[in-house]
């Protein structure tokens, strides 16, 4: 089913947002990206009640000079 992944040799960066009525992201799919690379970043905490803003903003600052990324959290935003 997820056979693209097997062509991809490794990711920098993966962002996802919730879905909440779909049930979505998929754990299953959270973890296929993360064997590939071991950081994922969502806009909304897994969990509802842990949220403290309505929104969250994942920011990625390239450096393509130095071939570097920052990556900021910002409100709800979090890595999973």
């Amino acid at each position: 089913m997820f056979t693209i992944f097997s062509n991809v040799r490794k990711l920098s960066n993966s962002v996802t947002t919730i879905y909440r009525s779909k049930k979505l992201p998929r754990e299953s799919i959270i973890d296929k990206y993360k064997e590939k690379n071991g950081k994922v970043y969502c806009t909304s905490k897994l969990q509802k009640a842990e949220n403290i803003e309505k929104y969250g903003i994942v920011k990625h600052t390239f450096d393509i000079i130095n071939e570097t990324v920052e990556t900021e959290n910002l409100a709800n935003a979090t890595e999973i």
